[in-house]
């Protein structure tokens, strides 16, 4: 009986940690997911105003070449 009393202990800690890192991981998603927005939106801003250049794709390497 005590056995099992500590293996259910150990596992509800287990549970606990495991749903911080899960949202610990969810916040950080959405911090990336914010910022690739926010850079999307200044790029589209830009790009409506024209202050962006289009590529050169002259300056890449193409390996069929």
């Amino acid at each position: 009986m005590k056995s099992k009393l500590i293996i259910l202990s150990i596992a509800t800690l287990l549970g606990c940690v495991s749903c911080n890192t899960i949202g610990g991981v969810g916040k950080d998603v959405e911090a990336v997911g914010s910022d690739i927005n926010s850079a999307a939106r200044s790029t589209s801003r830009a790009m409506s105003k024209g202050h962006v250049e289009t590529l050169d794709e002259s300056r890449f390497i193409h390996p069929d070449e």
